[in-house]
């Protein structure tokens, strides 16, 4: 290990006695000389400022070690007054940057503590940039797969009016804390990051096919909290394994997509579409220039073959402690074909808008199991249709209180009351069992067995009004 140190481990301090950490001149040119100067080496940064009016191209194999012995990390790389440049440009593969926090001025976050008034939407935290282009970490091409297999850890990143960080291809990451930037992070291919935190940027996160996240939090964003990414060329089409993520007050929508395939996405997501907050949707589908993206959780073209388990609900509020004041569809889709949603989330409360129907949804709560097939409505609850117009005669139909099947035109009654019936259910309320049954029942009574009640319900054939 001392000779791996000696030889490969160098303190940019010693190596280079121009470098000051006090912040107060450029260090870039330095810092590139030494990168220039080496091959595969350890670059470390005592504790200090580093100020960049310059940025730097990573070209090798070379490790970025902050010093580490704070809990926060205490080498600082800043920068200010230089629009269109990033502190590091990542070239080629297998680079690592570990223990540093990065900071500009380029961008300032404005916090609307009042609610927008109905008919007049505003967003709740705001970017406004005061430089254009300042990013923190970029690399010279996202889409390239020769640009990648590096590690990022335990990164603090802030104020940058671009991207924060971008993580190339088939990189590990863990323990980033992004905010205040135009976009928080920005991911390659097959990327895997886990363990962080993005809030009050401008959007939150944009990925690309395969990749994974895990225990990320993206909180408090002006616009969309995770995208799944629509540039051209550079689309991401799934084979997302999203797991334990939390997305809180967006403006527009939580999860914004093009196509989404074969993807699995578990977590909290909710309080989006802040920029509408006091505009119901009647009021929202009249104004002109609305946002299509601010009035859903899930926005986006087409979801296939995708599973999406959420702990929380479709409700908007705008963190003031007050009361819901508009509720948000989970999914708003051009198409939905073949994908489950497992929720709290009652079955008749904007769960899907389709522009072509409904697609083909299975919604699963804790009361039924319904399937949702052309329309914004359940049409199928627990495997028995309630609509008409299907023609599968091997669908079972409700329809006035009694279980048919068949075609459209010969239906065959399973069941028919009786006068006189006597039914028993663990249902207090004789109103589902009227809507379940059909015609008219009267109560009983009830009687407790073992820890459960269980009520008695007689069918009477007229109505006893």
């Amino acid at each position: 290990m001392e000779e791996i140190k000696n030889k490969k481990w160098i303190n940019v301090l010693e190596r280079e006695p121009k470098i000051k950490n006090d912040g107060s001149d450029d260090v870039g040119p330095f810092i590139q000389k030494i990168i220039n100067e080496t091959e595969f080496c350890v670059l470390y940064f005592p504790k200090g400022k580093y100020l960049f009016k310059t940025g730097i191209t990573i070209d090798k194999e070379i490790t970025l070690h902050g010093d580490s012995d704070s809990s926060t990390p205490a080498t600082q790389f800043i920068t200010h007054g230089i629009p269109n440049m990033s502190i590091i440009t990542l070239t080629k593969r297998k680079q690592c940057i570990k223990n540093i926090s990065f900071y500009s001025d380029s961008c300032d976050v404005l916090v609307n503590d009042e609610p927008p008034t109905k008919g007049n939407p505003d967003y709740h935290y705001k970017i406004e940039t005061k430089l254009e282009g300042v990013s923190a970490i970029k690399t010279d091409d996202i889409g390239n797969t020769e640009r990648g297999l590096g590690h990022y850890e335990n990164l603090y990143i802030s104020g940058f009016s671009d991207i924060g960080i971008q993580i190339p291809y088939y990189s590990i990451s863990s323990d980033i804390t992004v905010s205040s930037c135009g976009l928080g992070v920005d991911t390659g291919t097959d990327v895997i990051i886990s363990n962080s935190r993005i809030s009050k940027c401008k959007n939150g996160m944009r990925i690309r096919t395969g990749t994974s996240i895990n225990n990320v939090r993206i909180e408090k964003i002006q616009e969309v909290g995770l995208e799944s990414s629509r540039v051209k060329n550079l689309e991401g089409y799934g084979s997302y394994k999203i797991n334990n993520i939390t997305i809180d007050q967006c403006g527009h929508c939580g999860f914004a997509f093009g196509t989404v395939i074969d993807s699995y996405i578990s977590g909290i997501i909710r309080r989006c579409g802040q920029y509408y907050y006091n505009t119901d949707y009647d009021t929202y589908l009249n104004m002109e220039n609305r946002k299509e993206d601010a009035y859903s959780l899930f926005y986006g073209d087409s979801l296939k073959n995708c599973h999406v388990n959420l702990i929380s609900d479709n409700k908007d509020n705008w963190d003031d402690g007050l009361e819901y004041k508009h509720k948000v569809y989970v999914f708003k889709t051009t198409y939905m074909v073949k994908s489950t949603l497992k929720c709290n989330i009652y079955a008749h409360d904007y769960i899907i808008k389709a522009a072509n129907g409904g697609g083909n949804l299975r919604l699963q709560n804790n009361f039924n199991d319904y399937i949702f097939i052309d329309s914004s409505s359940p049409e199928i609850a627990n495997g028995i249709s309630t609509m008409s117009h299907h023609e599968n005669g091997n669908l079972l139909l409700l329809n006035s209180g009694k279980l048919k099947f068949g075609d459209v035109d010969k239906k065959n009654d399973i069941f028919k009351s009786n006068p006189g019936l006597i039914v028993k259910s663990t249902e207090s309320d004789i109103c589902q069992i009227i809507h379940t049954y059909g015609d008219y029942w009267e109560k009983l009574g009830s009687e407790l067995i073992g820890k459960e009640t269980v009520y008695y319900y007689k069918y009477i054939s007229e109505n006893p009004l």
